[in-house]
């Protein structure tokens, strides 16, 4: 008789233990709230050039915690419930590949707070700006737009082509550079009249650049080292864009490597391709950026 006591009990609670065990196993999902990211905006003041950006992601921090880095326009997911800190870091494409994509680091952070309810979207119409500490050494507008009295940029004794200001095809404002070959085998090297002070090891230093082109070119630095050594060192070969597009270059592992350098040169290079007879290659918004 006890046994068979013992044996109901057992049973009795085996069957609790299942009935209520889904709920303990399988928790009913939480609800998210969501945010809404279209695209992320940048002011600039007189000094820092163009305000066009084109940041591809946002990267997404709940009370300083990452909730991930999506790619823009972006309805993210957010597991809470009431007011918390939302904070959004403006992302690129590291030298226009998608395997480098990073948040910005010249661009402040946009900060908010939001209430969180289940089901709720809430639309973040984000403006930001660059950070105060960040130097625009190009020149007095920041950059090469073009629209100045004279262009900063000219070619070198091994270049066949010249680049020119034209008015026909920009990216915004009057005008835009042109560097035009017109036959097959001509080649191009352009660089800028003005070089700029080394701006020290692991010193964050990016070329923003807005081209558009029917052929590829490079881009490099010409880095002259206190040893009298000049070193001609390609970044990245761009490849042909039908429409205007923007790129960022990170130009900092290879200022940082080569630490001798005291000053350096922005160029652009390249010949046409071997399946064209001419090419086009337009520029607009060149734009160095580094720390002060």
């Amino acid at each position: 008789m006890i046994f068979l006591k013992k044996l109901a009990y057992f049973s009795i609670m085996i069957l609790l233990t299942g009935f209520f065990g889904c709920e303990i196993i399988n928790p009913e999902d939480p609800i998210p709230g969501y945010i809404y990211i279209e695209d992320i905006k940048t002011n600039t003041d007189p000094g820092e050039g163009t305000d066009k950006q084109q940041f591809t992601d946002a990267w997404i921090y709940k009370d300083q915690d990452l909730v991930g880095a999506f790619e823009l326009p972006a309805m993210v997911p957010v597991i809470a419930e009431g007011e918390h800190t939302i904070t959004v870091k403006p992302g690129i494409k590291i030298n226009g590949i998608s395997s480098t994509r990073a948040a910005y680091p010249f661009i402040q952070q946009y900060e908010t707070t939001v209430n969180f309810k289940p089901e709720k979207i809430d639309t973040l119409g984000i403006q930001t700006n660059y950070l105060d500490d960040v130097d625009f050494p190009w020149n007095s507008a920041g950059q090469e737009d073009f629209e100045q009295g004279g262009v900063s940029l000219d070619s070198t004794s091994r270049s066949d082509a010249q680049i020119i200001r034209q008015s026909n095809d920009v990216f915004e404002g009057n005008n835009a550079g042109l560097i035009y070959l017109d036959s097959a085998g001509m080649q191009f090297e352009i660089e800028s009249i003005d070089d700029f002070d080394y701006p020290g090891e692991n010193t964050p230093t990016f070329l923003e650049l807005h081209y558009k082109a029917d052929n590829s070119f490079a881009v490099g630095v010409k880095l002259y080292q206190y040893t009298g050594q000049i070193i001609m060192n390609p970044i990245l070969i761009i490849n042909p864009k039908e429409t205007w597009n923007k790129i960022y270059l990170n130009l900092t592992p290879t200022l940082t490597r080569e630490n001798a350098t005291t000053h350096y040169k922005i160029y652009f290079s390249g010949n046409v391709n071997e399946n064209l007879s001419s090419a086009n290659i337009y520029l607009d918004n060149i734009k160095l950026v580094t720390s002060k």
